[in-house]
């Protein structure tokens, strides 16, 4: 990263651990001139008009109070600028998740801690509440990560959960609540598929696939995912080869005519297609 953009300073945690990782990073920010910081609770800083971050974790001492290197996590509160408010908990476990209730409120999207592992504060995902959980884990890792226990939680809450070992790469759009969707990229599986089964609740929306993702290196399909506007109660699933209802999504400013559900497309030429009406969402609660 550091080769192909403009870094301002890189942040890390309090906790140099493992020592040899923080002397490489460290050893990065050096070579490319960038000031290496410590983050702490309660600053902010933004990215324009369009970003904001609050840092919720760590406190000074916090390491006493939560020890351990996941406690060591940095935690943010974000906000775009169409009010859209998302935490992330890094890799916090329950004792120092309970720390953040009351620092942060409601949000359309959490990325849950520690892979989706069974150690969460359950008050403090309460107090979250989100719409949309993210949950970053291997395909078939050896930890189990995420637990069932995690996901009946967040699926009691009413959230949408997408999850990385299935979904492969997921990218949020849209930067207000009403306009809130995900899009999700498989990876090229890398060993034997696992054998088809029924659709579980890991799964909270019906896909549809753009026609146009950008990708130098080979055809690929892009799914994209309606987040409700409120969370609800369990909804009716929807396998991710579902047919979903055709329509027109702008990704990154640039609307795309949708194929028939499922097509696998090339690489986009840069061209832009016409415009069509765009997706219905709900209203705002």
């Amino acid at each position: 990263m550091l080769h192909d953009r403009r870094v301002g300073a890189v942040e890390g945690t309090t906790l140099d651990d493992p020592p040899g990782e923080a002397a490489r990073v460290a050893a990065w920010a050096a070579g490319a001139g960038v000031p290496l910081l410590r983050a702490g609770r309660g600053e902010r800083r933004s990215a324009g008009a369009a970003l904001s971050w609050d840092v919720l974790w760590p406190d000074p001492g916090s390491l006493l109070e939560a020890p351990g290197a996941n406690n060591a996590s940095i935690a943010l509160a974000v906000t775009l600028a169409g009010g859209l408010r998302i935490a992330l908990l890094g890799d916090l476990e329950p004792d120092a998740q309970s720390a953040l209730i009351g620092r942060v409120g409601r949000v359309d999207v959490l990325k849950v801690a520690h892979h989706g592992s069974a150690h969460q504060d359950w008050d403090l995902t309460r107090t979250l509440h989100p719409r949309l959980a993210l949950i970053s884990c291997g395909e078939d890792n050896t930890y189990g990560h995420p637990s069932t226990r995690t996901l009946d939680h967040l699926h009691t809450l009413g959230a949408t959960v997408l999850r990385t070992d299935r979904a492969g790469d997921i990218a949020l759009t849209g930067d207000s609540p009403p306009t809130l969707a995900a899009s999700t990229h498989p990876h090229t599986p890398t060993h034997k598929p696992r054998p088809h089964t029924t659709p579980t609740r890991a799964h909270q929306a019906a896909p549809i696939t753009l026609a146009a993702l950008e990708n130098p290196l080979t055809p690929t399909t892009l799914t994209t995912w309606a987040i409700p506007t409120t969370p609800a109660s369990l909804t009716t699933l929807a396998s991710p080869t579902t047919s979903g209802t055709l329509g027109t999504l702008a990704v990154s400013g640039t609307p795309g005519t949708l194929p028939a559900p499922g097509t696998r497309m090339a690489p986009a030429t840069g061209t832009t297609p016409p415009q069509g009406p765009h997706l219905a969402r709900a209203p705002p609660s």
